[in-house]
């Protein structure tokens, strides 16, 4: 599961960047809770916390997040959480 979400940075991060030319102060800490089914869907996902302060680029970032297909496995479904932290470089 780590390895699908490290994996998505690169888009994240290119989500983050496109809306950082538009307000160059745009920084912050997200937490996102996922749910993903054992078919290795993301069935539900939303912000634990959100410093960025912008809702059209969260509302990106949780369009990417949901897109994502993790492998399935035979467990149930599995709830995890997930920190990231945007930075201009």
């Amino acid at each position: 599961m780590r390895l699908t979400l490290e994996r998505s940075k690169g888009a994240l991060y290119a989500i983050y960047n496109r809306a950082l030319r538009e307000d160059a102060s745009l920084q912050g800490k997200v937490v996102i809770e996922l749910t993903i089914a054992p078919n290795g869907s993301v069935t539900a996902c939303h912000f634990v916390s959100s410093e960025l302060k912008n809702p059209e680029l969260e509302q990106k970032l949780l369009a990417r997040f949901r897109s994502l297909q993790f492998a399935a496995e035979d467990v149930d479904t599995m709830i995890t959480t997930y920190p990231i932290d945007f930075l201009p470089s």
